[in-house]
């Protein structure tokens, strides 16, 4: 899918988790290659990520993806596989 933004840009629409660069969750448009989900990068399971992921799910009604360290979301049409510890997330 890409690193960092570029995973994220990917995505119909896509959020930003609150951090130190950013002070609070925020919503951004994508090119719209994928629409069935979003991503969360550089997962390290904080309190803070594991809001926002929640949130988009609950507000999108999307699944969630996340990825860390050694790990990739591969998008071929409609398959997906996950490698590393990417892991998915939905209601």
């Amino acid at each position: 899918m890409g690193w960092s933004a570029g995973a994220m840009m990917q995505c119909s629409q896509y959020y930003i988790s609150p951090d130190k660069d950013y002070p609070e969750f925020i919503y951004e448009k994508g090119l719209r290659c994928i629409d069935n989900f979003a991503v969360e990068v550089h997962y390290k399971n904080t309190d803070s990520q594991n809001k926002s992921i929640e949130k988009y799910i609950r507000e999108n009604g999307k699944m969630v993806y996340t990825t860390q360290q050694q790990s990739a979301i591969i998008v071929d049409g409609e398959n997906i596989s996950l490698l590393g510890n990417a892991k998915v997330y939905q209601i």
